[in-house]
């Protein structure tokens, strides 16, 4: 009888054995299942807000691209569409590495673009009577007027950089004659026959009051101090001389330029140049521009970081004066 019981009892034993075993691979199916499945949701939702919220980063290129051709269609101004762009393209720059190449180059194509479409954006004013003599496009009337017995042509370098760092990173529009007036009104700027030039400081104060975040600076002592400030800015006016580089500019004792976009992969600049017309809306070797840098003066160049609308106490819009719109 004891031995009966006893296999009865082992029977039992082992069929307890085998259903708990069963239920506890049933339990370890259903949990990697799951799992599984969260894993597959967690995936789709992770595609869904990619495809939801762009990325700027190497292995989101579709996205990415797609996020810069909306910057490039919905923003109207230079400065909107620049910030956030540009900082996601130098960190591109930054962080690619050599298997994402193909990739890069992808980049570097619709960079390219962007910033011929954002070229199309700068104002570059011409000053002289010539230019307008042949009604060369961003010329204007100004270009023969005169203040006292100096024509505007001979001194207006500076006015024409003012009247296109304001036109192009504000809403709004304003001619170099329109510069010369507000300058006059808002700083002690007072152009002469002998000299109608207008110097660092008045330069910077004009265009506070006009919104511009910008900054006077010495030339540094390193290219690659002078680039990285190129690198953050909006715009730059930089004072060039013959004396100290005749590269590029060949024959001037002193004349203010705007440079813009610097491109990271040929090193160059875009330039608008108010004196000459062959040299206006070219891109140029950054190096050109730090080798003439004039010295002899207090500063060599005026950094713009920004525009600020609530900084603006002018907001003057609208140029008076015949002149040759692209």
């Amino acid at each position: 009888m004891r031995k009966i019981r006893s296999v009865v009892v082992g029977i039992f034993a082992f069929l307890g054995i085998l259903y708990l075993s069963g239920t506890l691979k049933l339990l370890a199916s259903q949990t990697r299942g799951e799992a599984d499945d969260a894993q597959q949701a967690a995936l789709r939702q992770e595609e869904a807000s990619n495809e939801q919220e762009p990325a700027f980063c190497v292995g989101s290129w579709r996205n990415w691209r797609r996020l810069l051709v909306r910057q490039v269609i919905l923003q109207d101004s230079l400065s909107d569409s620049a910030d956030p762009v540009w900082d996601a393209v130098f960190t591109l720059e930054q962080t690619v590495k050599p298997k994402e190449q193909d990739t890069y180059s992808q980049a570097r194509a619709v960079m390219l673009e962007f910033a011929r479409l954002r070229e199309e954006k700068v104002y570059s004013f011409l000053q002289g009577p010539y230019s307008w003599e042949q009604r060369l496009a961003w010329s204007g009337e100004w270009c023969n007027f005169m203040q006292g017995e100096n024509r505007f042509g001979n001194f207006g370098c500076g006015l024409c950089c003012m009247a296109n760092v304001y036109s192009s990173l504000s809403p709004y529009e304003a001619s170099p004659w329109d510069m010369l007036n507000y300058a006059r009104e808002t700083t002690y700027y007072t152009p002469s026959a002998g000299n109608g030039a207008i110097d660092w400081s008045m330069m910077q104060q004009a265009l506070w009051q006009c919104g511009m975040n910008c900054s006077l600076y010495q030339k540094p002592g390193n290219f690659e101090t002078f680039r990285n400030h190129v690198r953050y800015s909006e715009a730059m006016i930089v004072l060039v001389n013959s004396a100290n580089d005749d590269t590029y500019w060949t024959t001037t004792g002193g004349h203010y330029v705007c440079i813009w976009l610097y491109d990271e992969g040929s090193e160059t600049v875009f330039l608008s140049d108010s004196s000459n017309p062959d040299h206006n809306r070219r891109r140029i070797p950054l190096q050109y521009v730090y080798n003439a840098l004039k010295t002899a003066s207090a500063y060599q160049y005026l950094m713009v970081e920004g525009y600020a609308e609530e900084d603006n106490v002018w907001k003057g819009n609208g140029i008076d004066e015949n002149w040759c719109r692209p």
